[in-house]
């Protein structure tokens, strides 16, 4: 279903849900802000490929919402940990953690030509960033093909090793 929705308008809900989490303060907003985000994901195709790859922007959140919370001035809760460093630092990971999950329901659901056709349409033609997107995805494609051909061929050595030394063996 998700994945039928035209890109322009994957590409506006996109920029406005990260909009808003730039403008949010308080926690209702997230709460509100995260409804379009759970609709969103339920109607993604490939969920497990999302999560994949949600969890590895976690380390991020957590070192960024840490920092906030381990190094902000206040009234102090416990040692070293105030009321306004924890406020700042769950607000902190609320806004990074749905922004990246509007970032990422958008390209999962999204092919790169798509994504570059409709950044030419919202900067009608103006900036080429549709370009330079599309190559940057395509450098993401061949890094990641490259990964995977480099564990093929260590698989593949590693059988024919243990497959030598089991002959030798005998």
């Amino acid at each position: 279903m998700m994945a039928r929705l035209d890109p322009r308008v994957k590409l506006i809900f996109t920029l406005l849900g990260l909009i808003s989490c730039g403008f949010a303060r308080n926690f209702i907003t997230f709460t509100l802000l995260s409804i379009p985000i759970i609709v969103g994901f339920t109607l993604l195709m490939n969920k497990k490929d999302f999560i994949h790859r949600f969890v590895l922007f976690l380390p991020l959140i957590i070192v960024s919402s840490g920092f906030q919370i381990l190094f902000t001035p206040g009234k102090i809760v416990t040692q070293g940990i105030t009321y306004e460093g924890l406020h700042n630092g769950l607000l902190l990971g609320a806004r990074v953690g749905l922004a990246i999950w509007y970032s990422l329901i958008f390209t999962v659901s999204t092919t790169p030509i798509k994504i570059a056709n409709s950044l030419d349409w919202l900067t009608m033609g103006r900036l080429e960033l549709g370009k330079t997107v599309l190559i940057a995805l395509r450098f993401v494609e061949l890094v990641k093909d490259g990964i995977i051909q480099k564990k093929s061929l260590a698989y593949t050595l590693k059988y024919a090793i243990n497959s030598l030394n089991a002959e030798y063996q005998t």
